[in-house]
């Protein structure tokens, strides 16, 4: 099943003839540097290591006990105990001593009945009325029903100040009490969905659901498909009846689950997020400054990881840090004289696919992009593509993560699946100078659905992978973004939840939070007000000016 020499010649040659049509110019040391990371990184796992299909005797329940505290009390039987977005009461005023507006919330539930409890995530933002300037607040969750917001303006002028509510506090309990019962939060929906096995024998083709945990709800068997999949747990249900076995699976699919939550009270109430109907607008006379003296790309990363809110705002086109200064233009020119002799190296899901879709097309000047269907190898026999582009000597290549990946275009396949862990390993034993390598990864969306300490258990492998990579390579630069705030009530997503994972992931990346740069895409995306896992135009904009900030 691996790629044979020959194959790996002709790869290499291949690269070579593309590197000479789009660049003739390129270095020769450069061209064989690029042919080394496309044959290093390409290359599968050895057989013996894509062969684990064991049965599990026993379906163990779930990694996950304890509801969080703040759901005491909280009653999620009820939908009209949920906040309401058209009774709820709020007020905006300038504070000019402060340079900032302060937001009073006083949340009331659909009955038009004050709320007592907290728990609800709600954004604040201000924009300017007669501008594009934009910038994410902070709110302060009081825990009695009342949310206080802060958000400092960097602009004159009258202002429109925001509100969302982007997580209800009693969907998020339902989302926690459906890890605890089916060990996957889809069990909320009207329509259970996920990844699951595709078996086959004797032209007979069957599903089951599929997991991080060995936990699966509905199925007596189960599968561990570990090792199968880069040494990242996986874990499959095998259809009863004792007619197929583990060695059957054929692929992985994303659809519906037969089996359903065992009652209605365990699903979500829609809707569980909206804009609040509050018009307010202020008059800001003085704008605040940003008074670092620290040049973005020169300060540690430890302070990306502990840097104040807001983070950011844009004004006149453009992504503006404020805890940290730059004279950077962003400009295609620009970009290319930072990233020349450089290999960026891609890792994580669609909205990592967006970044160097970007890069691709505007940057190396190539019309290609990578489409989702193109993540995989050529007519879907093997988990990863081979997704190399050189130009302008700047290589780039890009690699999705290992299951769960919720992907909807059909089946996916098993073959040569590589966790970021392997080939972050590949990458620290090449020869590529640690000076010239940028990594830029990211692991979220694709787990929240799934017990937290499942993240948990794959982020300890990345660390540790990481420090070996820092070892072999210390100038190598690496990047987290970070998640964004996705809202949906027909996913499984929360952004409760996904501050969560966040907590999880700075708690174990403490030993190397100073040599990893944070990417924080949260307050970008409440400044624009992003609503899709996928954002566009100006908020999209607006994370590659942070990364290239950052970065030149």
């Amino acid at each position: 099943m691996g790629i044979s020499k020959l194959e790996i010649s002709s790869a290499r040659t291949n690269l070579l003839k593309t590197v000479r049509s789009k660049r003739a110019t390129l270095g020769l040391l450069f061209v064989l540097n690029a042919g080394f990371i496309f044959t290093y990184i390409i290359n599968p796992l050895p057989e013996k290591d894509c062969n684990s299909t064991d049965f599990v005797k026993h379906n163990t329940p779930p990694p996950f006990a304890n509801l969080p505290d703040f759901c005491n009390g909280v009653e999620t039987a009820n939908k009209y105990s949920m906040t309401s977005t058209k009774f709820t009461r709020a007020r905006s005023k300038f504070l000019p001593k402060d340079r900032v507006i302060l937001v009073r919330l006083r949340t009331y539930n659909k009955r038009n009945i004050p709320k007592l409890n907290g728990g609800d995530i709600i954004f604040a933002w201000a924009r300017q009325m007669y501008g594009d300037g934009m910038v994410p607040g902070n709110v302060i969750d009081h825990r009695n029903g009342s949310y206080t917001g802060l958000i400092r303006v960097f602009w004159t002028g009258r202002t429109n100040v925001h509100l969302r509510l982007v997580s209800a506090v009693e969907n998020t309990c339902l989302r926690y009490k459906a890890l605890y019962k089916y060990g996957d939060i889809v069990f909320t929906l009207r329509q259970p969905y996920g990844l699951r096995a595709v078996y086959s024998y004797n032209n007979s083709k069957v599903f089951a659901p599929c997991n991080t945990n060995s936990f699966i709800y509905g199925s007596s068997r189960v599968c561990n498909f570990t090792t199968l999949n880069g040494g990242m747990s996986w874990y499959c249900g095998l259809p009863a009846g004792g007619q197929f076995q583990c060695k059957d699976l054929q692929s992985f699919s994303l659809g519906s689950f037969k089996r359903r939550a065992r009652s209605v009270e365990d699903k979500i109430r829609s809707p569980g997020h909206g804009i609040f109907r509050i018009p307010m607008s202020v008059d800001v006379t003085f704008k605040s400054d940003t008074n670092s003296s620290v040049t973005c790309n020169e300060r540690t990363p430890l302070e990306s990881w502990t840097e104040k809110s807001p983070i950011g705002f844009f004004l006149k086109r453009l992504w503006i840090p404020t805890n940290c200064k730059t004279n950077f233009k962003h400009t295609i020119a620009n970009y290319r004289t930072c990233l020349q002799n450089r290999t960026l190296i891609f890792l994580g899901d669609s909205t990592v696919r967006q970044y160097i879709n970007f890069f691709i097309k505007d940057i190396l000047g190539l019309d290609e992009t990578i489409e989702k269907g193109l993540t995989f190898g050529p007519n879907f026999q093997t988990y990863h593509g081979h997704h190399t582009f050189t130009n302008h000597g700047i290589t780039l290549i890009y690699r999705k993560q290992a299951m769960p990946l919720h992907f909807a275009g059909g089946e996916i396949p098993i073959n040569n699946i590589q966790s970021f862990p392997q080939i972050l390993d590949s990458l620290t034993n090449s020869d590529i100078p640690g000076i010239s390598l940028v990594v830029l990864l990211n692991y979220h969306a694709h787990f929240t659905s799934y017990p937290p300490e499942k993240y948990r258990e794959r982020l300890k492998y990345l660390v540790a992978s990481l420090k070996r990579l820092f070892y072999s390579k210390p100038e190598a630069k690496v990047f987290f973004k970070g998640p964004s705030p996705c809202i949906s009530d027909s996913k499984w997503w929360d952004p409760y939840i996904s501050l969560v994972y966040k907590k999880i992931l700075t708690e174990e990346f403490t030993d190397i939070l100073d040599k990893v740069t944070y990417l924080n895409i949260w307050e970008i995306s409440v400044a624009h007000n992003v609503l899709d896992v996928h954002p566009q135009g100006q908020a999209l904009k607006s994370q590659l000016h942070q990364f290239m900030t950052f970065l030149c």
